[in-house]
């Protein structure tokens, strides 16, 4: 495993059968109580550290399943009022509420009414949100058939935003006087979001890392104090859409100055055996560049369904989960498209933010292909996935290549380390959309703060 690779995930391959026995089982305190056994043992300082790693992995698994089937039942029926406890035992045995058997005791996923929604769309129909979901999906669906009816390509018809974000430490998460470091992610400039600027930073004082940085963050350090801490940044952009323009016959071969974007970078971005021969059977020995990434994208957004997922750092190696399982979130169906694009040796990269429609906003991911002569062009899985899905062909083929302007960009990497650098095991180590903290004591994980980003003001120009 590469430098750059190890700072964020020291390798988990080790981790003896028994421990992986035990976590599968989910007897989470005696797979504990093996790796404190290992950890006395421990020959080198990375192993220690792998197991050390390990244990928080086990915390970071229980925090996923927070619910007994009492509270479960409970949060369920404040979204769909009139669901009874039979149809909710009903789900359950269907397999349609995700659950587990933790140390003895069956607990609930944290996002299980999301995952449900997924699963059950008449029951979706009844949650309190539907009705914006479906709303600003119509505002989208008109945007795109703007772009695809247009005569003109490029970037075209921007949209200003203003934007709040804070995070908010809860109280009596560490002691009175302790320092505490945030690092809040801030929008990077490129084709896409060409213009951005600072309006106003709580504490006044901060660094910003360089405008084209691949995870760029505004940092803070603060010392608590008793109560609620909180950061808060506040900015503008302008985001373009992209419609894109290739014939297929003038595409060449070559990666241009691009050769980066081709490497394997562990533990998500590999080319194992399997993905190997998945890219092969998906290509079918085209040999040019662009048929073959529009065949792994088909290939991807027809079979891959979209499900919620684990926070990344409990995964192995998602690109290879993807492919087996055949479901993911935006960003997993989004590595798995980098790595296939890369084993066929075309340039590809990661792109993330939050999709920021007005109507309904959340952290989202998707990515990018050099294809030679025309550049880099947008590649949104999820949203290819979803038309696919919907029987909307003409918005699918669109996000091969093109993409809509409610986009806030604040990564064009993944596993990138911070400016100024992050000490401890982040609490997302593939990305950056809600932020990160920590004190000297150790990382400061999503049950210890929360974060909210606020649209003040939004136009399309």
């Amino acid at each position: 495993m590469n430098l750059k690779a190890y700072i964020f995930y020291p390798s988990r391959r080790n981790i003896p059968a028994e421990i992986r026995m035990l976590e599968n089982m989910g007897a989470l305190i005696e797979a504990e109580r093996k790796i404190f056994e290992l950890r006395s043992k421990a020959g080198s300082e990375e192993d220690r550290r792998m197991l050390e790693i390990e244990l928080e992995i086990i915390r970071r698994l229980r925090l996923e399943y927070p619910y007994t089937l009492k509270e479960a039942f409970e949060k369920l029926k404040s979204r769909i009022p009139d669901i009874s406890c039979i149809q909710f035992i009903s789900l359950l045995e269907d397999g349609k509420i995700d659950f587990r058997v933790i140390d003895g005791k069956v607990k609930v996923f944290k996002r299980f009414i999301d995952k449900l929604a997924i699963l059950e769309p008449k029951l979706a129909k009844k949650m309190r949100e539907y009705s914006s979901r479906s709303k600003a999906r119509e505002k989208l669906y008109k945007h795109v058939e703007e772009l695809i009816s247009s005569k003109i390509s490029g970037y075209i018809k921007p949209a200003h935003y203003r934007i709040r974000m804070k995070v908010t430490l809860k109280e009596n998460v560490v002691k009175e006087n302790t320092k505490i470091k945030c690092w809040l992610p801030f929008p990077l400039k490129c084709n896409l979001q060409p213009e951005v600027k600072l309006l106003s930073a709580k504490p006044e004082k901060y660094i910003l890392a360089p405008e084209d940085y691949p995870q760029r963050t505004i940092f803070f350090e603060n010392v608590y104090r008793g109560g609620k801490l909180t950061f808060e940044v506040e900015y503008e952009t302008k985001c373009f859409s992209f419609k894109p323009y290739v014939n297929p016959s003038k595409v060449e071969e070559g990666q241009g100055e691009y050769e980066e974007y081709l490497r394997e970078l562990p533990p998500h971005i590999e080319f194992t055996s399997y993905l190997e021969n998945l890219e092969r059977k998906i290509t079918g020995g085209a040999t040019n560049p662009y048929i073959r990434a529009w065949r792994i994208y088909k290939w991807i957004t027809e079979n891959v369904k979209y499900t919620v997922a684990y926070e990344y750092a409990l995964y192995e190696n998602i690109s290879e989960y993807v492919a087996k399982e055949k479901k993911g979130d935006c960003g997993m169906q989004a590595l798995l498209f980098i790595t296939l694009c890369r084993i066929s040796r075309i340039p590809s990269r990661w792109q993330s933010g939050w999709y920021i429609n007005p109507i309904a906003y959340g952290p989202h991911d998707w990515a990018q292909i050099y294809i030679k002569p025309y550049g880099w062009l947008y590649v949104d899985l999820s949203f290819g996935g979803k038309a696919y899905r919907l029987g909307r062909e003409d918005i699918k083929t669109f996000y091969f290549g093109g993409i809509d302007h409610f986009r806030l960009i604040f990564n064009s990497d993944i596993q990138v380390e911070f400016k100024p650098p992050k000490k401890y095991f982040r609490s997302d180590p593939v990305d950056n959309q809600r932020g990160e903290l920590e004190h000297e004591g150790g990382n400061l994980y999503y049950d210890s703060w929360s974060y909210n980003l606020e649209i003040l003001e939004f136009k399309e120009t």
